[in-house]
C-alpha cells in the first residue's frame, strides 16, 4: 500500500487546524484559564494583573464565581480580589455581573475603579473608628 504524501499533509494540517480551533474555543468560553485577558477570564484576568502591579499592595485571594450551564457558559457571575496593605489593612475588590465596570477594557479606568473601591473601604474603617 503506497501512502500518499500530499494525503498525509493534508491530514495532519487539518488535525493541527482542528485542535487549535478547539483550544481557542475552550478560553474563549472559559473552559480553561492560562491568564488570557480574552474570552470569559478576560476582565478576571485583567484586573488582577492591575492589582498586582501596584507595589503598595500584596494580593492574597482571588477567585469568582460562575453558573456554568449552556446558556451562560461565557460569562462570569462575580469575582473578587483581596489585597492587603503595608499596614496589614485588608481591601477586597468585587465586580460583578451587569455593572459597567464588569465589561470595562480601559486599563486607567479600571485602575481608577480599583482605587475607587480602595478609597471607599477606607473611608468606611475611618467612620467606623471612634475619634478623639
Amino acid at each position: 500500500m503506497k501512502i500518499n504524501r500530499k494525503t498525509v499533509l493534508t491530514t495532519i494540517s487539518a488535525f493541527l487546524i482542528l485542535a487549535l480551533a478547539t483550544h481557542l474555543l475552550q478560553r474563549q468560553y472559559g473552559l480553561v484559564n492560562y491568564g488570557q485577558e480574552f474570552g470569559t477570564y478576560g476582565q478576571y484576568n485583567r484586573v488582577v494583573r492591575l492589582v498586582k502591579e501596584r507595589e503598595e499592595y500584596r494580593v492574597l485571594n482571588h477567585g469568582l464565581s460562575r453558573d456554568l450551564n449552556w446558556r451562560n457558559l461565557d460569562h462570569l457571575n462575580r469575582f473578587y480580589v483581596i489585597l492587603k496593605n503595608a499596614r496589614d489593612q485588608e481591601f477586597t475588590i468585587e465586580f460583578v455581573e451587569e455593572t459597567e465596570e464588569m465589561n470595562e477594557k480601559n486599563e486607567t479606568i479600571l485602575n481608577q475603579i480599583i482605587e475607587r473601591k480602595i478609597s471607599e473601604q477606607v473611608s468606611a474603617d475611618n467612620a467606623d473608628k471612634p475619634r478623639v
